[in-house]
Protein backbone atom coordinates (compact mmCIF):
# COMPACT_ATOMS: atom_id res chain seq x y z
CA UNK A 1 0.00 0.00 0.00
CA UNK A 2 1.42 3.78 -0.99
CA UNK A 3 1.58 5.71 2.21
CA UNK A 4 1.33 9.61 1.78
CA UNK A 5 5.21 9.30 2.19
CA UNK A 6 5.54 7.31 -0.65
CA UNK A 7 4.13 9.69 -2.34
CA UNK A 8 5.90 12.92 -0.86
CA UNK A 9 9.20 11.10 -1.54
CA UNK A 10 8.17 10.56 -4.76
CA UNK A 11 7.17 13.88 -5.65
CA UNK A 12 10.24 15.31 -4.43
CA UNK A 13 12.15 12.62 -6.65
CA UNK A 14 10.71 13.10 -9.95
CA UNK A 15 11.57 16.96 -10.06
CA UNK A 16 15.81 16.58 -9.40
CA UNK A 17 17.91 14.82 -12.07
CA UNK A 18 18.14 10.89 -12.09
CA UNK A 19 21.59 10.80 -10.89
CA UNK A 20 20.52 12.57 -7.56
CA UNK A 21 17.12 10.79 -7.24
CA UNK A 22 18.18 7.67 -5.64
CA UNK A 23 20.04 9.44 -2.59
CA UNK A 24 17.64 12.29 -2.19
CA UNK A 25 14.59 10.07 -1.85
CA UNK A 26 16.62 8.45 1.09
CA UNK A 27 17.38 11.57 2.44
CA UNK A 28 13.68 13.31 2.03
CA UNK A 29 12.44 9.68 3.57
CA UNK A 30 14.32 10.52 6.69
CA UNK A 31 13.73 13.87 6.92
CA UNK A 32 10.17 12.82 6.81
CA UNK A 33 10.21 10.04 9.25
CA UNK A 34 12.22 12.68 11.58
CA UNK A 35 9.33 15.20 11.18
CA UNK A 36 6.74 12.35 11.93
CA UNK A 37 8.47 11.96 15.31
CA UNK A 38 8.76 15.05 16.20
CA UNK A 39 4.65 15.59 15.21
CA UNK A 40 3.82 12.45 17.31
CA UNK A 41 6.18 13.81 20.43
CA UNK A 42 3.91 16.85 20.07
CA UNK A 43 0.85 14.37 20.23
CA UNK A 44 -0.61 15.25 16.52
CA UNK A 45 -3.74 13.25 16.12
CA UNK A 46 -2.02 12.89 11.96
CA UNK A 47 1.61 13.22 12.28
CA UNK A 48 2.22 11.82 9.27
CA UNK A 49 -0.25 14.33 7.40
CA UNK A 50 0.85 16.90 9.91
CA UNK A 51 4.86 16.41 8.93
CA UNK A 52 4.00 16.54 4.98
CA UNK A 53 1.78 19.99 5.53
CA UNK A 54 4.94 21.71 7.58
CA UNK A 55 7.65 20.14 4.86
CA UNK A 56 5.40 21.96 2.19
CA UNK A 57 5.52 21.70 -1.59
CA UNK A 58 7.62 18.77 -3.39
CA UNK A 59 8.98 21.21 -5.69
CA UNK A 60 9.91 24.08 -3.00
CA UNK A 61 11.95 21.32 -1.30
CA UNK A 62 13.67 19.83 -3.91
CA UNK A 63 14.77 23.39 -4.85
CA UNK A 64 16.42 23.46 -2.15
CA UNK A 65 18.73 20.01 -2.91
CA UNK A 66 19.44 20.93 -6.65
CA UNK A 67 20.07 25.59 -5.61
CA UNK A 68 17.21 25.87 -8.56
CA UNK A 69 15.46 28.77 -8.55
CA UNK A 70 11.96 28.67 -7.81
CA UNK A 71 11.12 32.61 -9.17
CA UNK A 72 11.75 34.54 -12.15
CA UNK A 73 14.57 36.42 -11.23
CA UNK A 74 15.88 36.28 -7.65
CA UNK A 75 16.45 38.59 -5.06
CA UNK A 76 20.75 38.35 -5.84
CA UNK A 77 20.16 39.89 -9.22
CA UNK A 78 17.40 41.89 -9.02
CA UNK A 79 18.80 45.42 -7.97
CA UNK A 80 20.95 44.87 -10.87
CA UNK A 81 17.75 44.25 -13.13
CA UNK A 82 15.56 46.68 -11.61
CA UNK A 83 18.85 49.45 -12.15
CA UNK A 84 19.38 48.29 -15.95
CA UNK A 85 15.79 48.20 -16.87
CA UNK A 86 15.60 52.00 -15.12
CA UNK A 87 18.42 52.83 -17.05
CA UNK A 88 17.01 51.42 -20.48
CA UNK A 89 13.83 52.77 -20.55
CA UNK A 90 14.72 56.02 -19.47
CA UNK A 91 17.25 56.36 -22.32
CA UNK A 92 16.72 53.88 -25.24
CA UNK A 93 12.55 55.21 -26.67
CA UNK A 94 13.45 58.58 -26.35
CA UNK A 95 17.00 57.87 -28.47
CA UNK A 96 15.18 55.26 -31.00
CA UNK A 97 11.98 58.07 -31.32
CA UNK A 98 14.79 61.09 -31.48
CA UNK A 99 16.56 59.20 -34.13
CA UNK A 100 13.33 57.97 -36.32
CA UNK A 101 11.58 61.53 -36.14
CA UNK A 102 15.41 63.13 -37.50
CA UNK A 103 15.65 60.41 -40.12
CA UNK A 104 11.80 60.79 -40.99
CA UNK A 105 12.05 64.72 -41.28
CA UNK A 106 14.62 64.40 -43.51
CA UNK A 107 12.84 62.34 -45.74
CA UNK A 108 10.15 64.94 -46.02
CA UNK A 109 7.14 62.97 -44.11
CA UNK A 110 3.83 64.71 -43.08
CA UNK A 111 4.09 66.01 -39.08
CA UNK A 112 0.71 63.12 -38.99
CA UNK A 113 2.43 60.69 -40.15
CA UNK A 114 6.31 61.49 -38.08
CA UNK A 115 4.18 61.66 -34.36
CA UNK A 116 2.04 58.17 -35.53
CA UNK A 117 5.18 56.53 -36.14
CA UNK A 118 7.19 58.05 -32.74
CA UNK A 119 4.17 56.69 -30.66
CA UNK A 120 3.94 53.42 -32.13
CA UNK A 121 8.25 53.11 -32.35
CA UNK A 122 8.18 53.66 -28.46
CA UNK A 123 5.67 51.36 -27.44
CA UNK A 124 7.18 48.84 -29.83
CA UNK A 125 10.85 49.91 -28.29
CA UNK A 126 9.60 49.75 -24.99
CA UNK A 127 8.14 46.10 -25.47
CA UNK A 128 11.33 44.78 -26.76
CA UNK A 129 13.61 46.27 -24.40
CA UNK A 130 11.13 44.59 -21.37
CA UNK A 131 11.45 41.55 -22.98
CA UNK A 132 14.66 40.90 -24.03
CA UNK A 133 16.23 42.46 -20.88
CA UNK A 134 14.05 40.38 -18.34
CA UNK A 135 14.82 37.18 -20.61
CA UNK A 136 18.84 38.21 -20.34
CA UNK A 137 18.02 38.14 -16.78
CA UNK A 138 16.00 35.03 -16.86
CA UNK A 139 18.66 33.08 -17.90
CA UNK A 140 21.67 34.78 -15.77
CA UNK A 141 19.27 33.74 -12.97
CA UNK A 142 19.99 29.82 -13.84
CA UNK A 143 23.46 30.44 -14.33
CA UNK A 144 25.94 29.01 -11.82
CA UNK A 145 27.19 31.98 -9.85
CA UNK A 146 31.04 31.69 -11.10
CA UNK A 147 29.89 31.90 -14.86
CA UNK A 148 27.49 34.93 -14.91
CA UNK A 149 30.29 37.67 -14.75
CA UNK A 150 27.98 39.51 -12.48
CA UNK A 151 30.05 41.34 -9.43
CA UNK A 152 28.74 40.48 -6.05
CA UNK A 153 28.04 43.62 -4.30
CA UNK A 154 30.36 44.96 -1.55
CA UNK A 155 31.31 47.76 0.40
CA UNK A 156 33.82 48.64 -2.30
CA UNK A 157 31.33 49.15 -5.17
CA UNK A 158 29.74 52.64 -2.72
CA UNK A 159 30.24 55.79 -5.00
CA UNK A 160 33.05 57.82 -3.78
CA UNK A 161 31.78 61.82 -3.66
CA UNK A 162 35.72 62.17 -4.13
CA UNK A 163 36.79 59.56 -7.25
CA UNK A 164 33.57 59.09 -8.67
CA UNK A 165 33.06 55.17 -9.59
CA UNK A 166 35.42 52.71 -10.82
CA UNK A 167 33.44 51.39 -13.27
CA UNK A 168 31.93 53.28 -16.47
CA UNK A 169 30.92 56.20 -15.83
CA UNK A 170 27.69 58.21 -17.24
CA UNK A 171 29.61 59.62 -19.65
CA UNK A 172 30.44 56.22 -20.93
CA UNK A 173 27.19 55.56 -20.82
CA UNK A 174 25.20 57.76 -22.62
CA UNK A 175 28.80 57.87 -24.89
CA UNK A 176 27.84 54.48 -25.77
CA UNK A 177 24.37 54.27 -26.15
CA UNK A 178 24.53 57.45 -28.57
CA UNK A 179 27.26 55.50 -30.53
CA UNK A 180 24.62 52.54 -31.08
CA UNK A 181 22.08 54.49 -32.13
CA UNK A 182 23.95 56.41 -34.25
CA UNK A 183 25.01 53.05 -36.31
CA UNK A 184 22.10 51.97 -36.18
CA UNK A 185 20.54 55.58 -37.21
CA UNK A 186 22.47 55.87 -40.18
CA UNK A 187 22.19 52.38 -41.45
CA UNK A 188 18.43 53.35 -42.34
CA UNK A 189 19.31 56.95 -43.02
CA UNK A 190 21.57 55.76 -45.63
CA UNK A 191 19.23 53.70 -47.34
CA UNK A 192 15.97 55.70 -46.93
CA UNK A 193 16.68 59.50 -46.63
CA UNK A 194 20.28 59.01 -48.57
CA UNK A 195 21.20 62.90 -49.93
CA UNK A 196 22.63 61.57 -52.97
CA UNK A 197 20.34 60.91 -56.10
CA UNK A 198 20.44 60.00 -59.60
CA UNK A 199 19.53 62.24 -62.12
CA UNK A 200 15.97 61.22 -61.99
CA UNK A 201 15.60 62.43 -58.52
CA UNK A 202 15.78 58.90 -56.74
CA UNK A 203 17.71 58.45 -53.37
CA UNK A 204 20.89 56.55 -53.68
CA UNK A 205 22.62 54.45 -50.61
CA UNK A 206 25.40 53.96 -49.66
CA UNK A 207 26.23 50.84 -48.52
CA UNK A 208 25.45 47.82 -51.01
CA UNK A 209 21.16 47.19 -50.67
CA UNK A 210 21.85 43.79 -51.15
CA UNK A 211 23.46 43.30 -47.47
CA UNK A 212 19.68 43.84 -46.34
CA UNK A 213 19.38 40.00 -46.88
CA UNK A 214 21.40 39.32 -43.45
CA UNK A 215 24.69 41.53 -43.03
CA UNK A 216 22.78 44.97 -42.09
CA UNK A 217 20.45 43.33 -40.01
CA UNK A 218 22.83 41.76 -38.16
CA UNK A 219 24.95 44.68 -37.70
CA UNK A 220 21.92 46.47 -36.47
CA UNK A 221 21.43 43.67 -33.88
CA UNK A 222 24.66 43.39 -32.90
CA UNK A 223 24.87 47.33 -31.95
CA UNK A 224 21.47 47.23 -30.32
CA UNK A 225 23.13 44.04 -28.27
CA UNK A 226 26.19 46.67 -27.15
CA UNK A 227 23.75 49.02 -26.05
CA UNK A 228 21.92 46.52 -23.60
CA UNK A 229 25.26 45.75 -22.31
CA UNK A 230 26.73 49.28 -21.90
CA UNK A 231 23.77 50.22 -19.63
CA UNK A 232 24.38 46.48 -18.04
CA UNK A 233 28.08 47.19 -17.42
CA UNK A 234 27.34 50.81 -15.83
CA UNK A 235 24.32 48.82 -13.67
CA UNK A 236 27.59 46.91 -12.47
CA UNK A 237 29.26 49.67 -10.93
CA UNK A 238 32.74 47.96 -12.21
CA UNK A 239 34.16 45.84 -14.77
CA UNK A 240 35.17 42.09 -14.46
CA UNK A 241 37.14 39.84 -16.75
CA UNK A 242 33.69 37.94 -18.07
CA UNK A 243 32.16 41.37 -18.83
CA UNK A 244 35.49 42.30 -20.83
CA UNK A 245 35.13 39.05 -22.55
CA UNK A 246 31.28 39.75 -23.54
CA UNK A 247 32.59 43.14 -24.99
CA UNK A 248 35.33 41.25 -26.81
CA UNK A 249 32.51 39.19 -28.27
CA UNK A 250 30.14 41.92 -29.14
CA UNK A 251 33.30 43.89 -30.67
CA UNK A 252 34.50 40.70 -32.88
CA UNK A 253 30.79 40.37 -34.33
CA UNK A 254 30.73 44.11 -35.26
CA UNK A 255 34.58 44.38 -36.79
CA UNK A 256 34.46 40.82 -38.98
CA UNK A 257 31.17 41.42 -41.11
CA UNK A 258 32.07 45.03 -41.71
CA UNK A 259 35.99 44.20 -42.30
CA UNK A 260 35.35 41.55 -44.55
CA UNK A 261 32.59 43.32 -46.43
CA UNK A 262 34.73 46.13 -46.56
CA UNK A 263 38.31 44.43 -47.86
CA UNK A 264 36.10 42.15 -49.98
CA UNK A 265 34.56 45.25 -51.86
CA UNK A 266 30.50 44.02 -50.45
CA UNK A 267 30.39 46.97 -48.41
CA UNK A 268 29.47 50.01 -50.52
CA UNK A 269 27.06 50.55 -53.40
CA UNK A 270 28.66 50.91 -56.61
CA UNK A 271 25.33 53.36 -58.00
CA UNK A 272 27.04 55.77 -55.55
CA UNK A 273 29.85 56.25 -57.04
CA UNK A 274 28.52 56.62 -59.93
CA UNK A 275 25.88 58.92 -58.36
CA UNK A 276 28.65 61.18 -57.23
CA UNK A 277 30.53 60.99 -60.97
CA UNK A 278 33.59 59.60 -59.23
CA UNK A 279 36.16 59.37 -62.16
CA UNK A 280 36.44 56.19 -64.33
CA UNK A 281 39.23 54.16 -63.44
CA UNK A 282 39.34 55.13 -60.15
CA UNK A 283 39.01 52.40 -57.58
CA UNK A 284 37.94 54.03 -54.52
CA UNK A 285 36.04 50.77 -53.52
CA UNK A 286 39.29 49.42 -52.95
CA UNK A 287 41.14 52.08 -50.71
CA UNK A 288 37.83 53.43 -49.30
CA UNK A 289 37.36 49.69 -48.19
CA UNK A 290 40.39 50.10 -46.35
CA UNK A 291 40.27 52.69 -45.04
CA UNK A 292 36.92 51.20 -43.49
CA UNK A 293 38.89 48.38 -42.00
CA UNK A 294 41.32 50.17 -40.84
CA UNK A 295 39.60 52.47 -38.98
CA UNK A 296 36.93 49.88 -37.57
CA UNK A 297 40.20 47.82 -36.26
CA UNK A 298 41.41 50.47 -34.43
CA UNK A 299 38.32 51.48 -33.07
CA UNK A 300 37.41 47.97 -31.46
CA UNK A 301 41.40 47.24 -30.87
CA UNK A 302 41.17 50.14 -28.42
CA UNK A 303 37.41 48.70 -27.05
CA UNK A 304 38.95 45.99 -26.24
CA UNK A 305 42.00 46.94 -24.73
CA UNK A 306 40.10 49.35 -22.63
CA UNK A 307 37.83 47.01 -21.21
CA UNK A 308 40.59 44.44 -20.43
CA UNK A 309 42.68 47.80 -18.69
CA UNK A 310 39.76 48.74 -17.26
CA UNK A 311 38.81 44.97 -15.42
CA UNK A 312 42.50 44.39 -14.18
CA UNK A 313 42.33 48.01 -12.72
CA UNK A 314 39.05 46.69 -10.81
CA UNK A 315 40.08 43.63 -9.93
CA UNK A 316 43.37 45.10 -8.45
CA UNK A 317 41.89 47.63 -6.56
CA UNK A 318 39.07 45.31 -4.75
CA UNK A 319 42.21 42.94 -4.22
CA UNK A 320 44.14 46.16 -2.23
CA UNK A 321 40.68 46.73 0.06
Amino acid sequence: MTTITDRYVYAVGRRVPKHQRDELELEVRALVTDTIEAKREEGASDPERDAIIQLGDPERLAATYTDRPLQLIGPALFPAYRRTMVLLYSLVPPIAVLVMVVVQAFARDDIGDIIGSAIALAIQVCVHVGFWTTLVFVILERVPREGRGIADWTPDMLPDPDAGERGLDRGGLIGGILWGAFIIAAVFWQQFASPIRTATGDSVPVLNPQLWTFWLPWIIVVMALQVVFTVFVYSQRRWTYPLALGRIVLDVAFLVPVAWLALTGGLLNPAFFAAVHWPQGADAAGWLGILIAVIALLGVAIEIVSALRDAAKSRTTASVA
